[in-house]
């Protein structure tokens, strides 16, 4: 996500946290789904654009150093 790859994936465990659907990437839980999203992605470049840049900006919310000052802040340092 972080280098502005739009994730296709699977809405169970850690993906289903960090991608919401037609937001930051796209969840699929059949082969159809799958395929469907892609090409659609393919075909809608002002789609691709959007979902790659929110999929960029939430990727930098989950790096060590936003967690890193996040934890600071809480603890007041």
């Amino acid at each position: 996500m972080s280098s502005g790859t739009v994730p296709v994936v699977v809405p169970v465990g850690g993906p289903a946290t960090l991608v919401s659907h037609r937001t930051t990437g796209m969840h699929w839980t059949t082969v159809d789904d799958l395929i469907r999203f892609t090409l659609e992605i393919i075909d809608n470049p002002s789609l691709e654009s959007a979902l790659r840049d929110s999929a960029i900006s939430r990727a930098k919310e989950n790096s060590k150093t936003h967690f890193a000052q996040q934890l600071y802040e809480m603890m007041n340092v």
